[in-house]
């Protein structure tokens, strides 16, 4: 009996979830919304937090590999790996409200979508306005130190983060917080890139060691539940639309649009627009304002080259919003499909148009088209190459376009992830952006709390020393 076969077997006497190993499940579980597919050789789905602990100890018996996953959401590949997958997501999602709605403590398995349901009744929210809420659970947000279209103003999960319950890979449950020993308190602090403070890379530890989480991917500890600060919900809202001929001329415009203090802007190309949005601009900013007097804000807005679509009724706000939303899951590419590659580079917003221009010769020199869309706002774009990755040649474009991505984003002087973390996706360029005596005290922190190395080996700090293109996967699906 070999080892995945015998920790089932253990496992199988030790807990009330379940322990698959046939291989459809595992196949489904190679999976995230990533590019990237990893099999693995055991996936557990818990149901409760005993099975979690029970799972994390017998890995940590046995030196098995064990990668937590919540929603399967992840875009860089955090979710899967080899050894045991360690679904989270169908633990029971408790929410509670506290402080007048002030904190809320959730579960890992809780969606955003509803805790914010929860908080609603309290006039609260919380900070990060994702596009997947409807799915992205608490595990994830706080495992990539996740943040959203209005990053400006609510910040990141690391912000927000109050204290944590984890399992560490020991087994031992804890709570991480401000009152809490622990090997992170102290030990760095984020860093930050040179020339731009929206940067994503890695642990953001500070005096409070539950933040170290915050990015850490699920290497250090799995989390169980989290106590969040909220955010109030805005006085007023109001959203309205610029189109523009040219997707560079929109992203020129970008700082003049922030100089009325929207809470968002997002960009959509032709190619993610579609036949959803009447007429043809080669791109449009949506672009939201808060306050108690938002649409005489947004009425303010007027852009030399740029058409102004009127605020029509109560609910137009809204079309642009589930444009937004449904920008990769409603559209026909054909064989090719927009693959999360360098999806999550972030610069400064007055260097927008050059990081279009570099990004758009790469994929000329390489024969491929690419779809725009993301954050404006905070400089924070999602380019997706349109690859057909069952083809080999596309197979060597993906892996020479990231290569070149990094150049790009080095020379405007930003940063390779600023929203959806490092995963297998952009971890092999931590030695490039980070300092390394950064490095180095990540690498300590990990073997504090994890000595034997079992949780989610290979990201943050990496395992690969360049793009792993030879773990793509020939097409582009769902998570299970």
């Amino acid at each position: 009996m070999n080892g995945p076969q015998a920790l089932a077997l253990t496992l199988r006497g030790r807990i009330r979830g379940r322990v698959l190993d046939d291989d459809d499940a595992l196949e489904r579980y190679a999976r995230d919304e990533g590019p990237f597919s990893v099999r693995p050789a055991l996936a557990i789905v818990a149901a409760d937090e005993d099975d979690v602990a029970a799972t994390v100890r017998a890995c940590a018996d046995v030196g098995m590999p064990l990668t937590p996953r919540s929603g399967g959401t992840s875009l860089a590949g955090q979710s899967i790996g080899t050894g045991v997958v360690l679904d989270l997501g169908f633990l029971p999602a408790r929410i509670e409200v506290r402080d007048d709605g002030a904190t809320v403590r959730a579960s890992a398995s809780a969606t955003v979508d509803d805790v914010n349901a929860a908080l609603a009744p309290h006039g609260r929210r919380l900070g990060p306005d994702l596009t997947s809420a409807a799915r992205a659970r608490v595990g994830g947000i706080v495992g990539t130190n996740a943040c959203g279209a209005g990053s400006l103003w609510d910040g990141r999960v690391s912000g927000a983060l109050l204290d944590a319950d984890v399992v560490l890979a020991s087994g031992e449950r804890i709570t991480l917080g401000p009152g809490s020993p622990g090997p992170a308190r102290g030990m760095f602090r984020e860093p930050k890139s040179e020339s731009h403070d929206e940067n994503a890379m890695g642990y953001s530890a500070s005096d409070n060691p539950a933040t170290v989480l915050c990015g850490s991917e699920g290497t250090l500890a799995v989390l169980l539940a989290a106590r969040l600060r909220t955010h109030p919900l805005p006085e007023g809202s109001a959203v309205g639309v610029l189109e523009f001929p040219s997707v560079r001329a929109a992203l020129e415009e970008v700082p003049s649009v922030l100089d009325h203090r929207p809470y968002a802007i997002e960009l959509l190309d032709r190619r993610s627009l579609g036949s959803a949005w009447p007429g043809d601009p080669a791109a449009i900013l949506v672009v939201e304002v808060h306050g108690p007097d938002a649409a005489g804000t947004l009425r303010g807005i007027r852009l030399p080259g740029a058409t102004m679509e009127p605020v029509r009724s109560p609910d137009s706000g809204s079309v642009a919003w589930r444009l937004r939303r449904s920008v990769l899951t409603e559209r026909d590419f054909g064989p090719v499909r927009p693959v999360a590659l360098i999806e999550d580079a972030v610069v400064p917003v007055e260097r927008l148009p050059d990081l279009f221009d570099g990004v758009e010769e790469l994929a000329r020199r390489h024969g491929v088209d690419v779809l725009w869309y993301g954050h404006a706002a905070p400089g924070r774009l999602h380019p997706r190459p349109l690859l057909d990755l069952a083809r080999e040649a596309h197979r060597r474009a993906a892996a020479a376009i990231a290569g070149g991505h990094a150049d790009l984003v080095a020379a405007l002087g930003g940063s390779p992830s600023g929203e959806h973390g490092l995963g297998l996706a952009r971890s092999w360029l931590v030695p490039r952006f980070v300092p390394p005596d950064t490095v180095d005290a990540w690498r300590g922190l990990k073997r504090a709390f994890d000595p034997v190395g079992i949780l989610s080996p290979g990201r943050v700090l990496p395992d690969e020393e360049r793009f792993p293109a030879r773990l793509l996967a020939p097409d582009v699906t769902s998570a299970p």
